[in-house]
């Protein structure tokens, strides 16, 4: 393969990742309430230049998990093919980290450890795009988690232990299964539903602490 054909092909590359990320900007950034901190703006790179995310996970992926591909901007994101890959490298940086996944229907069961100990980003190319088709556990105590963009096809889950102390932010998200545990549970933690719909029942173990709907749909 000649040098100029490699060329293009990593041209074209950029181009399209850069496409993706500028038609996903997150929303949060920008919606009052939703920022503890400013978090989720400094870890991707707000300020006004392009979004950053350090992950992008497609489902068409061929190449090897965790392969880095450098930018033209003289960025690099690493590559992935299934969310839980991402999200275990992720716990495994011990950092920020944010992750961009590409449309498709994601058939896995995805687990955020107990043992992730930062704040986590996921932000899907669009709700109608981008299907999580599995059961979704989130399970560290005293972190931030954000969701924008994603369809939940199947049950949400979370640390039923008293006191975790999360805080999680969806924007934009449909549940089609049932939320339950740590979001609906006797514990510490603030959640907040924005622009979110709801298929199915919504409820816990015991009763609401602290969460926050805004502008959201409940089908059940």
């Amino acid at each position: 393969v000649r040098q100029d054909e490699l060329e293009a092909v990593r041209q074209e590359l950029d181009d399209l990742i850069a496409e993706r990320i500028r038609a996903v900007m997150p929303k949060n950034a920008r919606s009052s309430g939703l920022i503890t901190n400013g978090h989720l703006h400094d870890a991707l790179g707000g300020g006004g230049g392009l979004v950053h995310f350090d992950m992008v996970v497609d489902a068409n992926w061929t190449g090897l998990d965790g392969l880095t591909i450098q930018l033209g901007s003289g960025s690099s994101v690493e590559m992935y093919s299934t969310i839980q890959a991402a999200i275990t490298a992720a716990d495994a940086d011990n950092a920020v980290r944010s992750i961009l996944i590409n449309g498709g229907t994601y058939t896995e069961t995805v687990t955020v450890a107990a043992t992730f100990d930062s704040t986590l980003i996921l932000i899907g190319e669009g709700r109608d795009k981008v299907i999580i088709d599995g059961a979704f556990s989130y399970l560290p105590s005293g972190r931030q988690l954000f969701i924008e963009h994603l369809t939940f096809n199947s049950t949400w889950t979370g640390n039923t232990t008293a006191g975790q102390s999360n805080i999680i932010h969806a924007f934009d998200c449909r549940f089609i299964g049932a939320l339950d545990g740590n979001i609906a549970s006797t514990t510490t933690d603030m959640t907040q539903f924005t622009h979110c719909t709801f298929d199915a029942a919504v409820g816990g173990t015991g009763g609401w602490t602290s969460p926050f709907f805004e502008n959201c749909d409940f089908g059940a």
